[in-house]
């Protein structure tokens, strides 16, 4: 039997997943909201005195922490003056980003039952959904992550190789530089 979905479905099945995790990440970061310290972690204060760090003295001092993060709270803190609740509103639309990523990427390498399901998966996923909540690198590296996937399946892909192959050397650089376990990532990419 031939799985076709028309396009438009898809693209209505996918923004019904983006609302259904909108949903469920607001409704934790409402319940958050009544007290701003369930958003802090204990690695999140070293996050925040790091973005801070760079930001005020121009320095990164820290040879325990990577400096990814800790830049993507500075400049978010650098041009809105959040507390931790609005970083999190951040981290909830990169956490919405990763759908369609995820999207994008099965569209690539799955039939349209798969995409539903994975779309499902982490639209419903309650680890990402706090994840998103908490000032972490979870949900940075997720995107990074999806970034380098989906830049390096196009890269086999594309008729702009290049373009595609330097979108896939800067997201594996930041990606790299949150957390450096993924410096074993273009060994999975080989394999491929």
């Amino acid at each position: 039997m031939n799985e076709r979905i028309n396009p438009q479905v898809t693209t209505g099945v996918l923004l019904i997943f983006i609302l259904i995790a909108l949903a469920l990440r607001c409704a934790i970061w409402w319940l958050f909201s009544h007290d701003p310290n369930l958003y802090i972690q204990p690695d999140s204060l070293e996050y925040l005195k790091l973005a801070t760090e760079i930001f005020e003295q121009h320095s990164f001092t820290s040879f325990s922490r990577t400096p990814t993060y800790p830049l993507f709270l500075g400049t978010i803190e650098y041009f809105t003056d959040w507390d931790a609740s609005g970083l999190v509103v951040i981290q909830i639309l990169l956490s919405l980003a990763n759908i369609y990523l995820i999207w994008q990427i099965s569209k690539s390498l799955f039939s349209p039952r798969a995409q539903i399901i994975l779309l499902a998966l982490y639209s419903l996923d309650f680890a990402s959904a706090m994840g998103a909540n908490y000032l972490l690198t979870e949900t940075l590296f997720t995107t990074l992550l999806l970034l380098a996937c989906l830049s390096f399946i196009r890269c086999t892909n594309a008729n702009q190789p290049i373009l595609s192959a330097l979108s896939c050397g800067g997201a594996l650089s930041l990606l790299i530089l949150c957390r450096p376990i993924a410096v074993l990532l273009p060994i999975v990419f080989t394999a491929y």
